[in-house]
């Protein structure tokens, strides 16, 4: 009898211990995305990295999950229970022939009691508790000739929330424009041929080049330290010189012939390199007068559009420090 008493008990303050238990609730949170400038690219981050959501401004409806605590109220039983058995045991002790049995009833009973109480307080203390498994969600801008930048966002714990954030992003410092110094102010803008960009790997189209050609004039010119021949000036000058395509005006003696045709200065050479992993965006800029080479540029990037702008900014602003 006692020693099943004693086993109940020890097994009833075990499974007190685990009186709470918890269950996960899917909640919503709405985010209305934009950026400073707008249409920036946007991204979410997580434990596995991030993820493209596409341009701002955009809605993203981010699920997070809730936990939450419950405690069953059946564990007052285990108090209630060592109460009574602490209370045998003191009336076995008023019988002189069971004093030991009702001391040790007394004694687990007792002990019973104080685990119980403290099982059930902390339980009830505890119940209807909620907390978020994540605590903030993470997202981040970027677009090209400026820095990323990045948002956290806390997660309470009321569901349907609606939360607005601005993505700020700031100039990248080779993109300011710079103040002129007595040397810029009294040197004037070199003339530069910029010939097309030549692709040395084999992973982009036409188009890309196209575009990043075009990006590449336009960070020249807005350097103030040249001033790009159009390209329309450059085709005409092939056709009179009865050349096939200035496309394919890749050796420096007929880049010089045809720079000197169209009264420029320099010219620029730029090719695009594979490397193990990215690529390069390598330039070599020679003047035309002592045909020779005048300064040379190199960026590493993503072997993307995006990544090849981000370099022809760095190799644009290595040019103009020359």
């Amino acid at each position: 009898m006692r020693s099943r008493l004693l086993t109940l008990l020890l097994t009833t303050s075990l499974l007190g211990l685990s009186g709470c238990s918890h269950s996960l609730e899917q909640r919503s949170l709405k985010v209305n995305i934009q950026s400073d400038p707008p249409g920036a690219l946007v991204y979410q981050w997580g434990k596995d990295g991030k993820t493209q959501l596409g341009r701002a401004p955009l809605a993203v409806d981010h699920a997070y999950r809730l936990q939450k605590v419950s405690f069953n109220r059946w564990w007052w039983l285990l108090p209630a229970l060592s109460a009574g058995a602490s209370a045998g045991g003191v009336t076995l002790l008023t019988q002189d022939d069971t004093s030991s049995s009702g001391a040790a009833f007394t004694s687990v009973g007792f002990s019973g009691l104080l685990a119980g109480l403290m099982v059930c307080l902390i339980g009830e203390l505890l119940d209807g508790s909620e907390t978020t498994v994540e605590d903030s969600v993470k997202f981040s801008g970027t677009m090209v000739g400026f820095s990323e930048s990045f948002s956290d966002i806390p997660i309470h714990k009321e569901g349907g929330e609606k939360r607005d954030v601005t993505l700020t992003l700031q100039p990248l410092p080779m993109l300011r424009q710079r103040p002129a110094t007595s040397s810029q102010t009294a040197a004037p803008a070199q003339v530069v041929a910029v010939f097309d960009i030549q692709n040395q790997t084999s992973q982009f189209d036409a188009k890309l080049l196209s575009q990043l050609n075009d990006y590449l004039v336009s960070q020249l010119s807005r350097s103030g330290q040249f001033r790009v021949v159009p390209r329309q000036q450059l085709q005409a000058s092939m056709l009179q010189m009865k050349k096939e395509s200035y496309r394919h005006c890749y050796d420096q003696a007929c880049q010089i012939e045809m720079g000197r045709a169209v009264s420029a200065q320099t010219a620029l050479v730029t090719k695009i390199m594979k490397l193990n992993p990215g690529c390069m965006l390598s330039a070599t800029l020679y003047d035309l007068r002592a045909e020779t080479t005048e300064a040379g540029a190199n960026a590493k990037s993503a072997c993307t559009l995006e990544g090849l702008m981000t370099a022809a900014n760095q190799v644009v602003a290595q040019l103009t420090t020359k």
